[in-house]
């Protein structure tokens, strides 16, 4: 899965990405941790190769050699953070024994996971104007990323049983995860989901039957 949600990201982002190896090796995840917290202390815009040279510990060129250019380290900073949050929510997720518990704790795990982001909520209090641009008006490809991730979801419940087929689920997929994007962008409105239960509640009353409908089951 881990493997799957790294190639959909990049090919999404239409670039080739760092490799498995590169990604995880230790100078790269220093360089990463380090340009991350620049990002949520100082802005993207204002955060250069040099300050993130120096968070890490190391020189320039080493990042150049490593991770590539300022907008290579932004989009591999991005690509892990939605690596770990898909990791995150598909472990929680994985506890469910029908594909029905599966999308109500999904749902609620990403939920709790997006809202409960302490470095997304100080990315937003520090730039915000740059933070919002990259969510809304230039976020079609973090929506069509989730969604493939999504759609690979729906292929482990396939692999496990809990599905016939993944055909026909694209739109539930994208419906989801634009339920998601809107209350991470509008937490609170009418509904009340302050709470991990209503978040469950409305998960299995108005999620499970729209990602469900049409689809066979075993």
């Amino acid at each position: 899965m881990k493997d799957a949600l790294s190639r959909a990201v990049n090919a999404v982002a239409d670039s080739p990405g760092l490799d498995e190896a590169a990604r995880r090796s230790p100078e790269t995840q220093r360089i990463l941790d380090a340009a991350l917290n620049q990002f949520a202390e100082f802005g993207i815009k204002r955060t250069t190769i040099g300050d993130i040279a120096r968070a890490a510990g190391i020189d320039r060129v080493t990042i150049y050699r490593r991770v590539g250019n300022k907008d290579a380290v932004i989009q591999a900073v991005v690509t892990r953070e939605a690596i770990r949050l898909f990791e995150l929510v598909t472990t929680t997720a994985r506890r469910g024994t029908t594909i029905e518990e599966r999308v109500e704790l999904g749902f609620t795990s990403m939920m709790e996971e997006v809202r409960g982001n302490a470095m997304l909520a100080r990315m937003l209090q520090v730039e915000p104007e740059t933070v919002l641009l990259q969510l809304t008006t230039e976020g079609g490809l973090l929506v069509t990323g989730a969604t493939t991730a999504t759609l690979g979801f729906f292929g482990e419940a396939v692999e496990d049983g809990l599905l016939e087929t993944t055909d026909g689920m694209d739109a539930s997929a994208e419906l989801l995860v634009r339920i998601v994007h809107s209350y991470m962008l509008t937490p609170r409105a009418l509904i009340d989901l302050d709470s991990h239960q209503k978040l469950r509640d409305f998960a299995r009353t108005h999620l499970v039957p729209m990602v469900l409908r049409a689809v066979p089951q075993r």
